[in-house]
């Protein structure tokens, strides 16, 4: 079962479970990127509202995610991180690698289409 996901003039925005660091969810993240890239969908907000923890390996996948996006000329940017994950962005320089941004509207405006009803 995919997680939940909208899409507007080609941009995916995709909502982020609770947690991204066990087997399954990591799996379940590789595949649902891999299954948007794959029908040619590389511009994707992750939507973090959810997400209170991640991993080593779920930030690896994450980078790996917009490494793969943008190759294929996409993007993928992140959305309402929670304190916790932004301070981690932020320790582990991820802001650097990948726009976060406070809501969607304003990743949106990055990919120059109005926002998700």
């Amino acid at each position: 079962m995919a997680w939940n996901q909208c899409e507007n003039e080609g941009v995916v925005i995709l909502d982020l479970p609770v947690s991204l660091r066990s087997d399954e969810s990591l799996a379940r993240f590789r595949q649902t990127i891999s299954a948007l890239m794959d029908s040619g969908k590389n511009r994707i907000i992750l939507d973090f509202h959810r997400l209170e923890l991640i991993n080593s390996t779920g930030i690896a996948h994450l980078l790996r995610a917009v490494q793969d996006a943008r190759m294929g000329g996409g993007d993928i940017k992140a959305i309402r991180l929670k304190p916790a994950v932004s301070e981690l962005f932020h320790y582990v320089g991820l802001q650097t690698k990948i726009d976060c941004l406070p809501e969607e509207a304003d990743a949106l405006k990055q990919f120059q289409v109005t926002t998700c009803q």
